[in-house]
Protein backbone atom coordinates (compact mmCIF):
# COMPACT_ATOMS: atom_id res chain seq x y z
CA UNK A 1 0.00 0.00 0.00
CA UNK A 2 1.34 3.47 -0.83
CA UNK A 3 2.61 5.71 1.96
CA UNK A 4 0.79 8.58 0.31
CA UNK A 5 -2.40 9.43 2.17
CA UNK A 6 -4.30 12.47 0.85
CA UNK A 7 -6.15 12.81 4.12
CA UNK A 8 -3.03 13.87 6.02
CA UNK A 9 -1.62 16.34 3.48
CA UNK A 10 -1.55 19.85 4.78
CA UNK A 11 -3.86 22.04 2.66
CA UNK A 12 -1.26 24.78 2.24
CA UNK A 13 1.32 22.31 0.94
CA UNK A 14 -1.16 21.05 -1.62
CA UNK A 15 -1.89 24.58 -2.82
CA UNK A 16 1.83 25.30 -3.07
CA UNK A 17 2.32 22.13 -5.06
CA UNK A 18 -0.41 23.04 -7.52
CA UNK A 19 0.92 26.56 -7.98
CA UNK A 20 4.44 25.29 -8.57
CA UNK A 21 3.26 22.68 -11.06
CA UNK A 22 0.83 25.02 -12.82
CA UNK A 23 2.08 28.63 -12.55
CA UNK A 24 -0.76 29.97 -14.70
CA UNK A 25 -3.10 29.24 -11.76
CA UNK A 26 -1.30 31.93 -9.82
CA UNK A 27 -2.02 34.43 -12.56
CA UNK A 28 -5.68 33.49 -12.88
CA UNK A 29 -6.34 33.69 -9.13
CA UNK A 30 -3.86 36.50 -8.33
CA UNK A 31 -1.99 34.26 -5.90
CA UNK A 32 1.75 34.41 -5.12
CA UNK A 33 3.74 32.06 -7.32
CA UNK A 34 5.91 29.40 -5.75
CA UNK A 35 9.59 29.46 -6.65
CA UNK A 36 11.52 26.20 -6.80
CA UNK A 37 10.44 22.58 -6.85
CA UNK A 38 7.02 21.52 -5.55
CA UNK A 39 7.14 20.73 -1.82
CA UNK A 40 5.15 17.59 -2.36
CA UNK A 41 5.98 14.67 -4.63
CA UNK A 42 2.77 12.91 -5.52
CA UNK A 43 3.27 9.20 -6.37
CA UNK A 44 1.51 9.29 -9.72
CA UNK A 45 3.13 5.99 -10.63
CA UNK A 46 0.92 4.28 -8.05
CA UNK A 47 -2.29 5.53 -9.67
CA UNK A 48 -3.50 4.02 -12.91
CA UNK A 49 -4.82 7.19 -14.55
CA UNK A 50 -5.17 7.79 -18.29
CA UNK A 51 -2.98 10.47 -19.91
CA UNK A 52 -4.50 13.95 -20.04
CA UNK A 53 -6.25 14.95 -23.27
CA UNK A 54 -4.24 17.12 -25.66
CA UNK A 55 -4.42 20.81 -24.92
CA UNK A 56 -6.82 22.59 -27.28
CA UNK A 57 -5.11 24.83 -29.82
CA UNK A 58 -8.06 26.48 -31.58
CA UNK A 59 -8.73 30.22 -31.89
CA UNK A 60 -10.67 30.35 -28.61
CA UNK A 61 -7.79 28.76 -26.70
CA UNK A 62 -5.21 31.06 -28.29
CA UNK A 63 -7.40 34.08 -27.54
CA UNK A 64 -7.51 33.02 -23.88
CA UNK A 65 -3.77 32.38 -23.70
CA UNK A 66 -2.60 35.70 -25.16
CA UNK A 67 -3.47 37.96 -22.18
CA UNK A 68 -2.03 35.38 -19.75
CA UNK A 69 1.31 35.45 -21.55
CA UNK A 70 1.23 39.22 -21.31
CA UNK A 71 0.69 39.02 -17.54
CA UNK A 72 3.67 36.70 -17.29
CA UNK A 73 5.68 39.22 -19.36
CA UNK A 74 6.48 36.51 -21.91
CA UNK A 75 6.11 39.01 -24.71
CA UNK A 76 7.80 37.08 -27.50
CA UNK A 77 5.59 34.06 -26.74
CA UNK A 78 2.60 36.40 -26.61
CA UNK A 79 3.44 37.80 -30.05
CA UNK A 80 3.97 34.30 -31.43
CA UNK A 81 0.54 33.31 -30.09
CA UNK A 82 -0.97 36.35 -31.81
CA UNK A 83 0.61 35.24 -35.10
CA UNK A 84 -0.70 31.70 -34.60
CA UNK A 85 -4.20 33.00 -33.94
CA UNK A 86 -4.02 35.27 -36.98
CA UNK A 87 -2.87 32.33 -39.12
CA UNK A 88 -5.85 30.24 -37.98
CA UNK A 89 -8.29 33.08 -38.67
CA UNK A 90 -6.76 33.95 -42.03
CA UNK A 91 -6.08 30.61 -43.66
CA UNK A 92 -8.58 28.26 -41.99
CA UNK A 93 -11.58 30.44 -41.19
CA UNK A 94 -11.11 33.25 -43.78
CA UNK A 95 -11.74 35.93 -41.16
CA UNK A 96 -9.31 38.25 -42.87
CA UNK A 97 -10.05 41.48 -41.04
CA UNK A 98 -9.59 39.88 -37.61
CA UNK A 99 -6.45 38.12 -38.77
CA UNK A 100 -4.92 41.38 -40.00
CA UNK A 101 -5.65 42.97 -36.62
CA UNK A 102 -3.84 40.19 -34.75
CA UNK A 103 -0.87 40.25 -37.14
CA UNK A 104 -0.58 44.00 -36.57
CA UNK A 105 -0.76 43.55 -32.81
CA UNK A 106 2.08 41.02 -33.06
CA UNK A 107 4.10 43.58 -35.03
CA UNK A 108 3.43 46.14 -32.31
CA UNK A 109 4.67 43.73 -29.62
CA UNK A 110 7.76 43.01 -31.68
CA UNK A 111 8.47 46.70 -32.20
CA UNK A 112 8.00 47.47 -28.49
CA UNK A 113 10.40 44.77 -27.32
CA UNK A 114 12.84 44.43 -30.21
CA UNK A 115 11.65 41.03 -31.45
CA UNK A 116 12.40 40.99 -35.17
CA UNK A 117 11.14 37.40 -35.32
CA UNK A 118 7.61 38.70 -34.68
CA UNK A 119 7.95 41.40 -37.34
CA UNK A 120 9.12 38.80 -39.85
CA UNK A 121 6.43 36.24 -39.02
CA UNK A 122 3.60 38.79 -39.01
CA UNK A 123 4.73 40.33 -42.31
CA UNK A 124 4.95 36.88 -43.89
CA UNK A 125 1.35 36.20 -42.88
CA UNK A 126 0.08 39.60 -44.01
CA UNK A 127 2.06 39.47 -47.24
CA UNK A 128 0.78 36.03 -48.13
CA UNK A 129 -2.80 37.08 -47.42
CA UNK A 130 -2.39 40.13 -49.67
CA UNK A 131 -0.91 38.19 -52.59
CA UNK A 132 -3.57 35.48 -52.25
CA UNK A 133 -6.16 38.25 -52.60
CA UNK A 134 -4.45 39.54 -55.74
CA UNK A 135 -2.98 42.65 -54.10
CA UNK A 136 0.56 41.92 -55.21
CA UNK A 137 2.07 45.36 -54.70
CA UNK A 138 1.10 45.43 -51.02
CA UNK A 139 1.90 41.76 -50.53
CA UNK A 140 5.38 41.89 -52.07
CA UNK A 141 6.25 44.99 -50.03
CA UNK A 142 5.31 43.14 -46.83
CA UNK A 143 7.29 40.05 -47.84
CA UNK A 144 10.35 42.18 -48.58
CA UNK A 145 10.05 43.64 -45.09
CA UNK A 146 9.69 40.12 -43.66
CA UNK A 147 12.96 39.12 -45.31
CA UNK A 148 14.83 42.13 -43.90
CA UNK A 149 13.50 41.42 -40.40
CA UNK A 150 14.31 37.71 -40.74
CA UNK A 151 18.03 38.46 -41.00
CA UNK A 152 17.82 40.41 -37.74
CA UNK A 153 15.79 37.89 -35.72
CA UNK A 154 16.89 37.74 -32.10
CA UNK A 155 16.92 33.93 -32.08
CA UNK A 156 19.59 33.83 -34.81
CA UNK A 157 17.42 31.19 -36.49
CA UNK A 158 18.06 30.86 -40.25
CA UNK A 159 14.61 29.31 -40.73
CA UNK A 160 13.04 32.78 -40.68
CA UNK A 161 15.12 33.84 -43.68
CA UNK A 162 14.39 30.58 -45.49
CA UNK A 163 10.64 30.93 -45.01
CA UNK A 164 10.64 34.58 -46.07
CA UNK A 165 12.71 33.83 -49.17
CA UNK A 166 10.37 31.02 -50.17
CA UNK A 167 7.28 33.22 -49.97
CA UNK A 168 8.91 36.21 -51.67
CA UNK A 169 10.26 34.08 -54.53
CA UNK A 170 6.80 32.66 -55.17
CA UNK A 171 5.26 36.15 -55.15
CA UNK A 172 7.88 37.52 -57.54
CA UNK A 173 7.12 34.71 -59.98
CA UNK A 174 3.48 35.80 -59.92
CA UNK A 175 4.35 39.34 -61.00
CA UNK A 176 7.17 38.28 -63.36
CA UNK A 177 9.74 40.40 -61.53
CA UNK A 178 12.72 38.60 -63.07
CA UNK A 179 15.41 41.14 -62.20
CA UNK A 180 14.62 40.95 -58.49
CA UNK A 181 13.93 37.24 -58.60
CA UNK A 182 17.26 36.01 -59.98
CA UNK A 183 19.58 36.97 -57.07
CA UNK A 184 16.95 36.03 -54.48
CA UNK A 185 16.54 32.59 -56.01
CA UNK A 186 20.27 31.92 -55.65
CA UNK A 187 20.05 33.03 -52.03
CA UNK A 188 16.99 30.82 -51.52
CA UNK A 189 18.81 27.77 -52.89
CA UNK A 190 21.79 28.35 -50.61
CA UNK A 191 19.57 28.79 -47.55
CA UNK A 192 17.55 25.68 -48.43
CA UNK A 193 20.69 23.60 -48.94
CA UNK A 194 22.09 24.72 -45.57
CA UNK A 195 18.80 23.78 -43.92
CA UNK A 196 18.93 20.31 -45.52
CA UNK A 197 22.45 19.83 -44.13
CA UNK A 198 21.23 20.75 -40.65
CA UNK A 199 18.27 18.40 -41.00
CA UNK A 200 20.44 15.53 -42.24
CA UNK A 201 18.62 15.12 -45.55
CA UNK A 202 16.95 16.96 -48.38
CA UNK A 203 14.09 19.07 -47.05
CA UNK A 204 11.02 20.30 -48.90
CA UNK A 205 12.51 23.79 -49.28
CA UNK A 206 15.56 22.46 -51.12
CA UNK A 207 13.38 20.48 -53.50
CA UNK A 208 11.14 23.51 -54.02
CA UNK A 209 14.15 25.76 -54.64
CA UNK A 210 15.30 23.44 -57.42
CA UNK A 211 11.84 23.49 -58.96
CA UNK A 212 11.90 27.27 -58.80
CA UNK A 213 15.29 27.29 -60.56
CA UNK A 214 13.86 25.13 -63.34
CA UNK A 215 10.86 27.42 -63.58
CA UNK A 216 13.10 30.48 -63.84
CA UNK A 217 15.14 28.81 -66.58
CA UNK A 218 11.94 28.17 -68.51
CA UNK A 219 10.84 31.79 -68.07
CA UNK A 220 14.21 33.10 -69.26
CA UNK A 221 14.12 30.86 -72.31
CA UNK A 222 10.62 31.91 -73.30
CA UNK A 223 10.92 35.60 -72.38
CA UNK A 224 11.10 37.83 -75.50
CA UNK A 225 13.86 39.96 -73.99
CA UNK A 226 16.16 36.94 -73.78
CA UNK A 227 15.07 35.17 -76.94
CA UNK A 228 13.99 31.58 -77.38
CA UNK A 229 17.02 29.33 -77.92
CA UNK A 230 14.85 26.69 -79.58
CA UNK A 231 13.59 29.22 -82.14
CA UNK A 232 17.10 30.59 -82.65
CA UNK A 233 18.46 27.15 -83.59
CA UNK A 234 15.84 26.60 -86.29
Amino acid sequence: MSDFDPAVIDALDLVNYLLAAHPLLAVVHDLPMVVGNPPLALPFDTVDTPPPPPEPQGPAEMDRRIPLLGKLQRFRDQGAAMCSLAHMLCFFETRMSEAATWYQRARDVGAAHGFFSLESTACMGLGTAETDAGRYEEGVALLRNALVAAKLNELDDPKYELDALELLVQALFEINSIDELEPLLLRYREAAKAHSVNEGGACFSEINSRLCSARLHEVLCMHPAFGNPITTMQ
